[in-house]
């Protein structure tokens, strides 16, 4: 099993995905790793996968559009 940052799924292309059709609501993942205590990958997850939200947003067309 892999951690979410380094799995085979790329969340930079689900979150523009999500983000080019005004989604706003919850999404989830799953890690079955067991390299680290799960308080641990809880954080790193969480960590990861908000910055790359954050990314996504900043990156978007709609921000482009309203420069």
């Amino acid at each position: 099993w892999a951690r979410v940052a380094k799995g085979s799924a790329d969340p930079r292309t689900l979150f523009a995905a999500l983000e080019a059709i005004g989604y706003d609501d919850w999404i989830s993942v799953e890690d079955f790793s067991l390299e680290r205590p799960l308080d641990d990958r809880l954080k790193e997850n969480l960590d990861y996968l908000t910055a790359l939200w954050a990314e996504s947003i900043a990156d978007s067309p709609e921000d482009e559009a309203d420069a």
